[in-house]
């Protein structure tokens, strides 16, 4: 990709990073509301770019990257499975993702992997209500609260290194202070 194309990427992307984590608050807020369409398209849209990222970005970024995009795609089926019921009720790290079901060692081991890369990337983890909240009580709510504080540090790194750039048509150049 040329330079400043890739910039433009990183720069659009990282305006769509930051409303992917206002809407992730904005549900995850909602706990008492349905799992619904909106949560799909959440993590369907915020999927579809961060694969894109990663293809884009190197290093530490990238695997940070990769990371979210495989918490993100490895929830997926507990949106399904819990589509029209309370946020609060959808127990994500449990199988089914219901009370009484058991702990899944798949999605519990990404989100440690997506802590792991947080620290290497940011020096502390990214999630907030992982690991504090009791697996058999971490819902929907907490999994939209933790992936959009995520998305949130992305974005933050991206814009750090690349929102001091100006962008028209096809031209790029640094912002001057």
């Amino acid at each position: 990709m040329e330079e400043a194309r890739k910039i433009k990427f990183l720069i659009e992307a990282t305006n769509r990073m930051l409303q992917y984590e206002l809407n992730g608050r904005e549900l995850a807020s909602a706990r008492n509301e349905k799992v619904s369409d909106e949560d799909w398209t959440l993590m369907y849209d915020a999927l579809s770019d961060l694969r894109r990222l990663s293809l884009t970005l190197s290093g530490r970024e990238r695997e940070f990257t990769e990371s979210l995009e495989d918490v993100l795609s490895g929830f997926e089926a507990t949106v399904d499975y819990c589509f029209d019921d309370e946020r609060s009720e959808c127990k994500v790290l449990l199988d089914p993702p219901k009370k009484g079901g058991s702990p899944s060692p798949k999605r519990i081991t990404l989100l440690y992997a997506l802590d792991d890369a947080s620290r290497r990337l940011f020096g502390r983890r990214c999630t907030w209500l992982f690991g504090e909240v009791p697996n058999e009580e971490y819902s929907e709510s907490a999994f939209l609260n933790d992936i959009s504080s995520c998305i949130h540090k992305l974005a933050e790194v991206l814009e750090e290194k690349y929102g001091s750039f100006n962008m028209e048509g096809k031209c790029a150049w640094l912002r001057e202070e």
